[in-house]
C-alpha cells in the first residue's frame, strides 16, 4: 500500500465547514505529522455538481477529477468532501476502487449529528439554495420519507450510507458529532483521533470566520418569501442568486447578526424524531460500522429545545428591514471605495504631468 485515503463523506450539517476550515489552516501543522488536506468544498464545485447531478459519462469523468488531488508523498491524505454521502452506492464503489487502484488503502469517515438538530439546519440551508417549502412543508416530506429515497434521507440515513459505502472501503468509521455544550471530547478531537494528528497542533487561521453560520426562524422565511418572489419574477438563479442573495444579504446582511436563536425542530414533530433516530441506531449497530463517540448523540434528546413552525410576519418584517439597510448602507460603502479607488490613478496622473512640466522648463 502507498498509504491511507481517509474520504470524509460528510453527513452534511455535523460539523463539517467548521472541521474543514480549521483543517485547511492548519495545512503545515498536519504536513509536519505526514498529513496532507488533498480536497474540501472549496475550489470543488463543479466536481461535486457533476458527482451529484450529471449524467454517467460525467460523473465518471469527476471521478477520475477528484482521484487526480491524491499526490505520492505524505503516508495519510483527506478528502472531505459531505457531499458524497448521498452518492448512489455504484458511483461510491467507482471512488473507493480508483483510489484503491493506485495502492491506497480507503477509510471512510462519516460524521454525523442527530437528526433534531440535522433538520431544521437542513431545512434553512435549503431556503439559502433558493428554496421555498415552508419548514412545515419541509418537516412534514421527511416525516413521510424512507430509506432509499432521495433528499433528506439520501444524505442522513447512516445505515444506507454505510451500506454504499462499505461495499469496497476497507473500513467505515461513523463519528458522532457531540453536542456543543458536552464535557467530552469534541468533532475536532474525534476526527483526529481516527486520522492519527494531535489535535493541539491544529489552529484558525487569524481573522477567518465560520462561512456557514445558522440564520434564525424568522431570517430563513424572509429568505424563503424572497425565493417565492424571485421565482415569480422569473430571475435565473445563476450568475445572480449566488452573488446577490447568498452573497449580500444572506452573508453579509443576515449572518452579521449573530444574535438571533437558530431555527428548531417543531414540537410536534419531536417524538417521530426521538423514535425515528432509535430505530437508525439499531440498524447501524447491526451493519458492522465503527461508531467513534458516544452513539447517544445520534440519538434526539427527549428534552430536546423545540421551536414552532411558523416566525411572527413582525419578526419576519424585522428581518427585512435590517437587511435592506445592511445591504444599502454596504452597497454604498462599496461605491465610495471605488470612487476613492478611480480617484488614486487621477492623483497619480496629476503628479506625473507636473513633473513633465517642470522638466520641461527646467530644459
Amino acid at each position: 500500500m502507498s498509504g491511507v485515503v481517509f474520504l470524509h463523506i460528510g453527513t452534511r450539517k455535523s460539523g463539517t465547514t467548521s472541521l474543514q476550515q480549521l483543517l485547511r489552516s492548519s495545512a503545515d501543522a498536519l504536513a509536519e505529522q505526514s498529513v496532507a488536506l488533498r480536497a474540501t468544498p472549496h475550489g470543488m464545485t463543479q466536481v461535486i455538481a457533476d458527482l451529484a447531478h450529471g449524467g454517467r459519462e460525467l460523473q465518471e469523468a469527476a471521478v477520475g477529477r477528484l482521484v487526480r488531488v491524491l499526490e505520492v508523498g505524505p503516508e495519510r491524505q483527506i478528502i472531505s468532501l459531505e457531499a458524497l454521502a448521498e452518492l448512489p452506492q455504484w458511483l461510491a464503489s467507482q471512488i473507493v476502487a480508483t483510489i484503491q487502484g493506485l495502492g491506497y488503502e480507503v477509510r471512510v469517515l462519516i460524521t454525523a449529528r442527530h437528526w433534531g438538530v440535522a433538520i431544521p439546519s437542513e431545512w434553512q440551508q435549503s431556503v439559502k439554495e433558493r428554496g421555498t417549502a415552508t419548514l412545515q412543508e419541509y418537516v412534514a416530506a421527511t416525516r413521510h420519507g424512507s430509506p432509499g429515497e432521495s433528499g433528506f434521507w439520501a444524505c442522513h440515513y447512516l445505515p444506507d450510507i454505510v451500506s454504499r459505502w462499505s461495499e469496497r472501503a476497507d473500513d467505515v468509521s461513523v463519528i458522532a458529532t457531540p453536542s456543543p455544550s458536552g464535557d467530552g471530547p469534541g468533532i475536532v478531537d474525534l476526527f483526529c483521533a481516527e486520522v492519527g494528528v494531535d489535535p493541539s497542533i491544529l489552529s484558525m487561521r487569524s481573522g477567518a470566520t465560520v462561512a456557514n453560520r445558522s440564520l434564525s426562524l424568522a431570517q430563513a422565511e424572509m429568505v424563503r418569501r424572497l425565493n417565492l418572489e424571485l421565482s415569480r419574477r422569473k430571475v435565473p438563479k445563476r450568475p445572480f442568486y449566488r452573488k446577490a442573495v447568498r452573497g449580500w444579504i444572506v452573508r453579509e446582511s443576515l449572518m452579521a447578526d449573530s444574535g438571533r436563536m437558530p431555527v428548531r425542530l417543531p414540537a410536534e414533530a419531536l417524538p417521530w424524531c426521538i423514535e425515528v433516530t432509535r430505530r437508525q441506531l439499531v440498524e447501524l449497530r447491526r451493519s458492522g460500522a465503527r461508531i467513534v463517540g458516544d452513539e447517544a448523540d445520534l440519538l434526539c434528546p427527549e428534552d430536546l429545545a423545540v421551536g414552532t413552525v411558523q416566525p411572527d410576519d413582525g419578526d419576519v418584517l424585522d428581518v427585512a428591514v435590517g437587511a435592506m439597510a445592511g445591504l444599502a448602507i454596504r452597497r454604498w460603502e462599496v461605491v465610495a471605495e471605488r470612487k476613492k479607488a478611480a480617484e488614486q490613478p487621477e492623483k497619480a496622473g496629476g503628479r506625473v504631468r507636473r513633473l513633465r512640466t517642470a522638466v520641461q522648463r527646467f530644459r
